[in-house]
């Protein structure tokens, strides 16, 4: 592999690696891999590591991607909603940036019914607030 990379002049982001050693499904410390070059991949840290952004050890942090995910999405909305973009264009930024996150952690993170409920409601409710939703309407106003 090594020889292979310098063939192609392409460098391994190592700062960027890390390893985790599993023993019966318990993490097992190590000092990390030491490469031919003298590098040394670390072991991964306490708080895991983030893959296609999705935090993780030996399973993923269900909890903590919840928050970070609910804490992102309603930053998104908010911003959203204090553009004063049209109604049209509202709709598409709640679809292409704020939904879009949530929609991409669908397989990968166990969302419970009620929690996308409450997700829901807070949304509508910010709507309303930013005169983004009538409160008896059930539709955007825009």
């Amino acid at each position: 592999m090594r020889i292979s990379s310098e063939d192609i002049r392409m460098q391994f982001g190592i700062v960027k690696c890390a390893t985790i050693k599993l023993q019966r499904g318990k993490d097992k410390h190590t000092e990390g891999i030491v490469l031919p070059n003298a590098q040394v991949i670390r072991e991964v840290k306490e708080d895991g590591y983030k893959y296609l952004g999705v935090l993780g050890t030996d399973q993923i942090k269900h909890d903590e991607m919840k928050d970070k995910v609910k804490t992102e999405y309603l930053r998104r909305v908010r911003r959203v909603l204090q553009s004063k973009l049209n109604g049209g264009n509202t709709v598409g930024a709640f679809n292409t940036w704020a939904v879009s996150l949530v929609h991409y952690t669908a397989g990968i993170i166990n969302w419970r019914k009620d929690e996308l409920e409450a997700m829901d409601r807070k949304t509508r409710k910010m709507m309303t607030i930013f005169n983004g939703l009538h409160p008896r309407a059930g539709f955007f106003c825009g």
